[in-house]
């Protein structure tokens, strides 16, 4: 199941009217052709305002615009504001404002890498998530907010490419691998740039979409089986109750647990769950609390 079934429906869906679609600066003849498209195929068209020729395609992300813009039309004020930085190519899944998965766009550009306010690295991304939180952001619901233009992706998994001297003095150095974390995602990119208090040191030997999906669902079990201890003490031998056992978050907890001894109880709703649980060494307890909680006293 996907992770928008888990959601309601929007009222925010496509009115051929979303601002990358530049509706003013196409002219009608193009936009008529580009309609006709299949899934796939392609067409240039050229931009009213500036001249440029862009190509537009189409995708299950929606419109995919590659910017044909060549390094000598960047402006010269740009190359003093970004150093010495080269202009290199970039692409990322875009969304203007919040919608269905129909809403994104892929973006391609040439982009001169710069570290804005509050970053410290910029990470060139091997793997990043497509996570509940993403399509949450998406459809700007629930309690994490971003600014749109969005691009998703809360997990990263990649390596620097551009830091300041404030990451340096916490020892990182260009090349080195590392896993990122934002709540407001910016990581379904080729690039993707992150405070230093949002990163950390992994191997190179750790396969990047197997640790990329590490980062967010057992990174907070960890923390919250680590908060769980007395003095750091290992849990072999304790009684650990998981609520929920069967949420991606509980069932990191319980393999997490188990692995240090302890001897691990989880509620369950359905029968199913049950059983899942159990093969994996949990003991399953009713899911309410009124039914669960006499037995544990």
């Amino acid at each position: 199941q996907s992770p928008d079934q888990q959601l309601p429906p929007t009222s925010s869906g496509r009115n051929g009217n979303h601002p990358h679609v530049y509706e003013d600066d196409i002219s009608e003849e193009d936009r008529e052709e580009f309609s006709q498209l299949s899934d796939g195929e392609s067409i240039e068209m050229r931009r009213q305002q500036s001249g440029n020729i862009s190509l537009y395609t189409k995708s299950t992300y929606g419109e995919t615009m590659t910017f044909e813009t060549h390094l000598d039309d960047i402006d010269e004020d740009d190359n003093d504001s970004m150093g010495d930085t080269e202009a290199i190519k970039h692409s990322d899944v875009i969304i203007n404002e919040p919608g269905d998965p129909s809403d994104l766009l892929i973006r391609v550009l040439y982009w001169k890498p710069q570290l804005e306010f509050g970053n410290d690295v910029i990470v060139q991304v091997e793997a990043s998530t497509v996570s509940f939180r993403d399509c949450l952001l998406r459809r700007d619901i629930g309690p994490d907010k971003a600014k749109f233009p969005l691009v998703p992706g809360c997990e990263v998994v990649g390596t620097i490419t551009l830091l300041n001297q404030k990451a340096k003095k916490e020892g990182y150095r260009i090349g080195d691998r590392v896993a990122a974390m934002s709540r407001t995602g910016g990581g379904n990119a080729t690039y993707a740039s992150y405070p230093v208090s949002c990163i950390a040191p992994i191997s190179k030997n750790v396969d990047a979409a197997e640790a990329v999906c590490l980062v967010d669902v057992y990174m907070t079990a960890h923390q919250a089986l680590r908060l769980s201890k007395k003095q750091a003490t290992p849990l072999t031998g304790s009684n650990v109750l998981i609520t929920d056992g069967f949420t991606p978050i509980g069932q990191a907890c319980v393999q997490l647990a188990l692995m240090e001894g302890a001897n691990v109880y989880v509620t369950a709703m359905e029968s199913t769950q049950e059983s899942y649980l159990k093969s994996i060494g949990a003991k399953c307890l009713p899911f309410e609390p009124t039914n669960w909680l006499p037995k544990i006293q």
